[in-house]
């Protein structure tokens, strides 16, 4: 049974839009190959510390970390309102004064977290000196980010949410299949060997009834590895503490803005 012109047309959108949602997957799938071989190979010749230099090693980092983010009190409003009120950068070199230009508080509280991530990244280097587990706390972060979306802030990497996109081709590719008719068979068949081969190229899981959909295997790499089950625990020991370091960015920052946000709307800025 031929499709009505409708269908057809709309057929096409799906066509048009496979594009539109693998094109970034392809262009990051370069970097997630490299930081996964980079993860991997180093795995080989990694001599793991004992887990009290590893914990000593943590607690070092999230001192170091902790200092790099706003206080979750009035204190931080009030050293924002200091910058802003009284450094004449916010205001001429950034253009503007008020609620609509840079030096609105909100937007400079926003805008701390670029300083907090290079501070991260800097602790993380000096930690991997000592101990070689947060070098792939390290990488992970980026893996994360690029192929999740979480971590580090989305306009201060190259976020692009490779597993989601992943996965809305995968539904696109089930609507073609199911209703789009024969004349789309070539397509379709181009288009999920693809979509199967990039799940497969960036160490994705592309079972839909996992958990981890979607998300960067780990466990595949140290399988692959033949990683013993202490090497493990310390290798996701240091990339927990990283990704919940980025975590408490994220929400420390989130939490100013948004006290900012509402001490403004009660006439307490401007």
């Amino acid at each position: 049974m031929s499709l009505s012109p409708t269908s057809t047309a709309v057929c096409n959108k799906l066509v048009r839009d496979y594009t539109s949602i693998v094109t970034p997957v392809r262009e990051a799938k370069a970097q997630i190959k490299q930081w996964a071989r980079d993860f991997e190979n180093k795995l080989y010749d990694t001599a793991f510390t004992p887990i009290g230099d590893l914990l000593n090693a943590i607690n070092d980092f999230q001192q170091q970390t902790g200092a790099l983010f706003p206080e979750d009190d009035v204190s931080a409003i009030d050293d924002i309102l200091f910058f802003t009120r009284n450094c004449s950068y916010f205001s001429d070199a950034l253009g503007g004064a008020g609620p609509s230009g840079k030096d609105n508080p909100a937007s400079l509280a926003t805008g701390m977290a670029a300083g907090a991530v290079d501070g991260i990244n800097q602790a993380i280097a000096q930690a991997t000196e000592a101990v070689p587990e947060f070098f792939f706390g390290g990488i992970a972060a980026n893996i994360d980010n690029l192929v999740n979306g979480i971590g580090i802030p989305k306009d201060l990497a190259n976020a692009s949410n490779v597993g989601e996109l992943l996965k809305q081709a995968d539904k696109l590719i089930e609507c073609i299949a199911s209703f789009c008719g024969v004349e789309y068979t070539s397509i379709l068949t181009f288009y999920t060997t693809e979509t199967q081969d990039l799940f497969s190229e960036l160490n994705l899981d592309s079972d839909p009834a996992s958990p981890r959909y979607g998300q960067f295997d780990y466990e595949a790499i140290y399988a692959r590895v033949g990683l013993n089950s202490s090497a493990i625990d310390n290798v996701n020991l240091a990339m927990s503490t990283v990704s919940d370091t980025f975590t408490q960015m994220n929400t420390s920052v989130g939490s100013t803005v948004s006290a900012i946000q509402n001490y403004a709307k009660a006439g307490g800025l401007f």
